[in-house]
């Protein structure tokens, strides 16, 4: 299953910030947010993530996802112009009081020559032909610190 994504050229793991896309009124992608990347979401099970108070959104500028794992890496990479699924999680804050929100990668079968290939029989959903965006500068975050 995906635990590594390269977004707009920084290598990104599971449990650090990414940047997501929401829908905006007229359909379009719009309004870049943070989100701190929480596992992923099997597909299938949207109906319970949507009862959750998850919205589906998409993950842009993501040139390649994979697995690494026990000293094994496998890396596929996404088309120009595409971006991963993930469902964004309501708004929480940390015991400091600060708002975060969680992302977790929407997740399929496994199909063609990526079964067998990654450890798991999972693979990311993909949006296809996504407008190209602008996204903020990447922040390093202080240590011990969500964003």
């Amino acid at each position: 299953m995906c635990n590594v994504i390269v977004q707009d050229g920084v290598i990104i793991r599971a449990g650090e910030t990414i940047m997501v896309l929401m829908r905006g009124p007229g359909g379009d992608w719009l309004m870049p947010m943070k989100a701190v990347w929480a596992g992923s979401a099997r597909g299938e099970r949207r109906a319970y993530w949507k009862k959750e108070g998850g919205i589906e959104v998409i993950v842009p500028k993501v040139s390649k996802w994979g697995e690494v794992d026990r000293g094994k890496s496998e890396w596929e990479d996404l088309p120009p112009g595409a971006a991963m699924r993930a469902i964004l999680m309501p708004v929480q804050q940390d015991k400091s009081g600060k708002d975060y929100q969680l992302a977790k990668m929407i997740t399929c079968a496994a199909v063609g020559d990526q079964v067998g290939r990654f450890q798991n029989d999972r693979a990311v959903e993909v949006e296809r032909d996504v407008p190209e965006v602008s996204l903020p500068a990447r922040e390093q975050p202080a240590q011990g610190e969500l964003f």
